[in-house]
């Protein structure tokens, strides 16, 4: 069983893995994690012993792999949910994937949301009829992680009764690592998990060894380890439960991982203003082998798509049977007008593959088509305004100031997801500046404090030094405000 490389590759393969193994604690599941940012199964990586392979959250479009697995006579199963680009029937081999039949209506299921109806289907015919629940946790974990619809009510109820009853002992290590911004570590919210979690196991994936990785992965799928890790911390020896081991280091990776990405992003800024390819309707980005970490591909793109407010490739360089190929990673924020980035591609007939999500997907080019997918994608979104500006849903100033109204959306913090975001508010007002403070370990936080309400900008230098700039020069400041409402608890 290949272990997908993204948070809800591991959750998925971490439900197959404890559910069965559960359900016959004999049986022999042997896994392995991929040496980087990978997806599928690699046929040298599959043991000669093997009969079954089991691939999650990918492997429905390998349709070479599949037949060469078939040739030797093994059975492949392939639980997926990734849009089906190809379709050849191959004997022994079984694909199920929520995209594939009509009668199933919830194509918004994640690779671990499959898995999760897969063993559901399996406990109601053979099992215990409710061994499957224990792993719902997971499942809502993966669900949330691969950013899927959560307007979808099957969704929403894996994720409520998922994250109402934690019982992964890793998943429980993550948040309570992260305690101090979780809401509640007993019954996180999605926002909880999207932001603070989900993070940290990706971070595992994209930056740490062969060796972090597959101990990462065992601490989903062991869940009664009692074994305690002895370590040194500035002179004085430290003991840690496994999982409380693991997410130290998961936080520790996410810190390394996030200064290459900003180096990275410092570098792809400065050749996209000298080559002036942020004038373009998509900023399309050639990358060497060495400015960019691979495993970090994908978050270098989103950052610049968010900087640049475009849909955004970022590629590298492959020389494969004497032609040059430019691979990596495109993606794109919800913007109106945009829609899906990957049917963009798909239908300029440039590319010769775009594999993932609407708007996160690994693609692959040859060098000569670039500078016409270039043309195309200009033509494509020339009726698109990408102009920066920010879409609120009400505005507040002294005469419809209502505390009320902020205090209700704050409280229902539960409902908030993909597909259902918080409602941003504009506040604009004046305010003295006593009621202005800095704050934070680091002083880069600004609070302030303006008719029964709380405003904090965290982490927000250049904001602080700001304002200390103007509260010299008078004893009231005008402040405009994008924000969304929370209760500080």
């Amino acid at each position: 069983m290949p272990v997908d490389s993204d948070a809800d590759g591991i959750t998925s393969a971490a439900i197959f893995y404890n559910y069965f193994t559960t359900l016959y604690p004999f049986a022999d599941i042997k896994y392995r994690m991929h040496e980087g940012k990978e997806h599928g199964v690699r046929l040298e990586f599959v043991p000669v012993t093997t009969d079954i392979v089991v691939i999650i959250d990918a492997g429905t479009n390998q349709i070479e792999e599949q037949e060469e697995l078939s040739r030797q006579n093994r059975t492949v199963l392939i639980i997926d949910h990734h849009v089906v680009n190809h379709v050849r029937p191959v004997e022994n081999v079984v694909i199920v994937n929520n995209q594939s039949s009509e009668k199933f209506y919830n194509k918004s299921l994640s690779g671990a949301g499959v898995m999760f109806k897969v063993i559901q289907a399996y406990d109601e015919k053979y099992g215990s009829k409710i061994l499957y629940k224990r792993f719902e946790d997971l499942a809502a974990v993966g669900i949330i992680s691969d950013c899927m619809d959560t307007r979808n009510l099957d969704n929403n109820a894996i994720i409520s009764n998922g994250l109402k009853n934690i019982r992964n002992n890793m998943l429980k290590a993550l948040l309570e690592k992260q305690s101090f911004s979780i809401s509640n570590t007993e019954m996180p919210n999605k926002i909880d998990i999207a932001f603070y979690v989900t993070p940290l196991i990706n971070a595992v994936i994209r930056s740490g060894t062969m060796e972090e990785k597959t101990l990462f992965f065992e601490g989903f799928i062991n869940n009664g380890s009692e074994e305690i890790i002895t370590t040194m911390s500035r002179g004085r020896e430290r003991q840690e439960t496994l999982y409380q081991f693991l997410a130290r280091t998961a936080v520790n990776l996410r810190a390394r991982q996030n200064k290459r990405k900003e180096n990275s992003v410092e570098a792809i800024v400065e050749q996209v203003i000298e080559r002036g390819a942020h004038n373009n309707a998509c900023i399309i980005v050639k990358i060497d082998q060495t400015s960019v970490p691979q495993n970090i591909t994908g978050l270098v793109a989103m950052e610049i798509s968010k900087l640049y407010n475009k849909p955004t490739l970022v590629l590298r360089p492959v020389l494969e049977n004497g032609e040059f190929y430019y691979r990596g990673s495109g993606r794109a924020s919800s913007l109106p007008g945009v829609g899906s980035f990957m049917e963009a591609l798909n239908a300029s007939g440039l590319m010769d593959y775009v594999e993932g999500h609407d708007n996160a997907f690994g693609v692959s080019i040859k060098d000569r088509n670039i500078m016409a997918l270039n043309e195309f994608l200009n033509d494509y979104y020339k009726d698109v305004d990408f102009s920066f500006g920010l879409e609120v849903d009400c505005c507040m100033d002294d005469n419809n100031w209502n505390i009320l109204v902020l205090k209700e959306f704050g409280e229902i913090m539960h409902v908030y997801g993909n597909g259902i975001p918080q409602p941003k508010f504009h506040f604009e007002f004046i305010v003295d500046v006593d009621d202005c403070r800095v704050q934070g370990k680091n002083g880069n936080s600004l609070k302030i404090n303006y008719r029964g309400l709380t405003f904090v900008a965290f982490r927000n230098e250049d904001l602080v030094n700001r304002y200390q700039d103007l509260s010299l020069l008078g004893r009231s400041l005008k402040v405009e405000i994008i924000g969304r409402s929370q209760i500080n608890e």
